[in-house]
């Protein structure tokens, strides 16, 4: 019923500890597109668990906001390379 509220508090706690951790290699824009996709991820929770099981929004935009969440943006936030480390490590 309120499985948003946990994947709130989970993606809450992921975001302290690969975005706030001292000497992380998340910074700038892969902090920003971080935060979008644990919105979005939570924002996919919550349209999941809205109205009847035939509701539009719980058939079709939840599971694609959580794909998109899961499959797009978090995974391009962890992999984005940052081009002044990059460079400055050759």
């Amino acid at each position: 019923m309120y499985t948003w509220v946990v994947a709130a508090l989970l993606l809450a706690i992921a975001w302290l500890v690969l975005a706030g951790l001292p000497g992380s290699p998340m910074t700038g824009a892969s902090r920003v597109i971080l935060a979008v996709g644990c919105i979005v991820i939570v924002l996919g929770y919550f349209l999941l668990g809205k109205g009847p099981a035939d509701n539009p929004l719980s058939l079709i935009w939840g599971p694609l906001l959580l794909v998109i969440g899961y499959c797009a943006l978090i995974p391009v936030a962890l992999l984005r390379r940052q081009r002044g480390r990059s460079e400055s490590k050759r």
